[in-house]
């Protein structure tokens, strides 16, 4: 069987990521992650919350050009660069992010991250 090697954001947009079991006890506690960013990834929150779902409240899509959760924001992709700058020196290699109520692997959050702010680029360029 062939499978997709993790992390990806599949065709719904739903983030996947490598499960965290048995190694929770060796989770850093990130630092609060700025505002705007923070406000940036919660416009993407579905029905679900993230107090209850975790990633899995979120819906990363990006196939709908008029999709306004994804306007051009310069002042994120820099935040977004910023995070991944940070967490790629953080320590340890499992994290607890408190905003998004989530244990995950540092490179799954990279990976996210630079999903994201790919995104956004595209969009800047395409206007």
């Amino acid at each position: 069987m062939n499978q997709t090697p993790l992390p990806y954001v599949d065709e719904h947009g739903f983030f996947r990521r490598t499960n965290i079991l048995a190694r929770v006890k060796d989770a850093k506690i990130y630092p609060t992650l700025p505002t705007e960013l923070r406000d940036f990834i919660f416009r993407f929150q579905t029905a679900c919350v993230v107090e209850c779902c975790g990633l899995d409240a979120f819906e990363f899509t990006s196939s709908n050009q008029a999709d306004e959760r994804w306007a051009p924001n310069l002042l994120v992709e820099i935040l977004l660069e910023e995070e991944i700058t940070k967490m790629d020196k953080f320590p340890g290699d499992i994290l607890t992010v408190h905003e998004l109520n989530q244990l995950i692997y540092k490179q799954d959050a990279i990976f996210l991250f630079l999903f994201l702010k790919e995104n956004l680029r595209k969009r800047r360029e395409a206007k």
